[in-house]
């Protein structure tokens, strides 16, 4: 089963130890990752990575079903809280992480593919000036 879980800002690192050490290795953990170019100049100055998610993520393990496991694993370090639809979310949760997956480029990274846009399909921004403008999008250029 999967779950949707929070982490603690910048404590990437000692979840994963804690996920070892209490959950065992066979807890799959997945945080889907993309590579940001920093252009200034028209110069390329660095790529960066970033969570797709923020600090969201997901862990897989068959015995989360287990009442004491799933307890184990709220109180795992580093761990800020467990989301709690994620057990009635099961098919949707598969679906994206196999998108993401299917996505990824060979250093692990979502590729472009994955933000897909399609013609004459309506878009809404919400965040930034354009905050609630909804508009259409006529063409996609490479």
């Amino acid at each position: 089963m999967w779950l949707v879980a929070k982490m603690k800002k910048n404590q990437i690192n000692i979840l994963q130890e804690s996920i070892m050490k209490k959950l065992g290795p066979e807890t799959e953990v997945y945080a889907p990752k993309i590579q940001i170019s920093k252009v200034t100049k028209g110069k390329m100055l660095n790529k960066e990575s970033k969570f797709l998610l923020g600090n969201y993520f997901f862990m897989k393990n068959n015995d989360f079903e287990n009442s004491a496991i799933l307890e184990t694993a709220k109180h795992l370090k580093g761990l800020h809280s467990i989301i709690p639809f994620a057990i009635s979310s099961q098919r949707e949760i598969t679906d994206f992480i196999n998108k993401c997956k299917k996505n990824e480029d060979g250093t692990g990274f979502i590729s472009q593919s994955f933000f897909s846009l399609i013609s004459n399909k309506k878009i809404k921004f919400y965040s930034g000036p354009l905050t609630s403008f909804i508009c259409e999008l006529i063409e996609v250029e490479k």
